[in-house]
């Protein structure tokens, strides 16, 4: 999280010890495996609605799938090893709700730091190959040039920043489930 410039995680953690280690887990449910299961109703789990409403399954699913195991040196039976502590408790962790508007607009502002950083990376080196001293001189210096770029590719500024914002809002072909156990 420090490394990327994250902060919206610590608030889904309730009473966090910042001295403690924290343990992040992920399963990836493919379509062909969510067709196969069933929900309380016995129905098959086709909406991401459905998927959200039976999240607590889905993660009790991935964590008896999945285990960590204290190695036992006599046992070459890895099944017969003790379940781990830190695994007990992250099996046991209940699911709660993964939306929030709050957790949201921290996620925007961790992104627009992150493309700020980028804009003044780009922007530096630009000022640093050319006459440019600074950050004015620069942009100004090589608008022309972006428009030319713009132009080759047939494309405008409103209609590039509109491309992404729809990239930006569009769900991924490959949606992944991600849970985060509290506690």
């Amino acid at each position: 999280m420090r490394a990327k410039g994250q902060s919206w995680p610590e608030l889904l953690w309730q009473k966090h010890d910042p001295e403690r280690p924290v343990w992040r887990i992920e399963f990836q449910f493919r379509r062909a495996a969510l067709r196969s299961m069933r929900d309380a109703n016995r129905r098959p789990i086709q909406t991401p609605g459905e998927v959200l409403a039976c999240r607590q399954a889905l993660w009790n699913h991935g964590t008896r799938w999945l285990s960590l195991r204290d190695a036992a040196p006599d046992d070459t039976n890895v099944t017969r090893w003790a379940e781990a502590g830190e695994w007990t408790s992250i099996r046991t962790a209940e699911m709660g709700s993964p939306q929030s508007s709050l957790i949201r607009e921290r996620i925007r502002h961790d992104d627009e730091q992150r493309l700020l950083q980028g804009l003044l990376g780009y922007a530096s080196s630009l000022t640093a190959i050319g006459a440019a001293h600074d950050l004015d001189k620069a942009i100004t210096q090589h608008v022309p040039e972006a428009g030319w770029y713009l132009a080759k590719h047939r494309k405008g500024w409103s209609t590039m920043v509109t491309e992404k914002r729809q990239r930006k809002l569009a769900l991924p072909k490959t949606a992944r489930l991600s849970a985060t156990p509290r506690g």
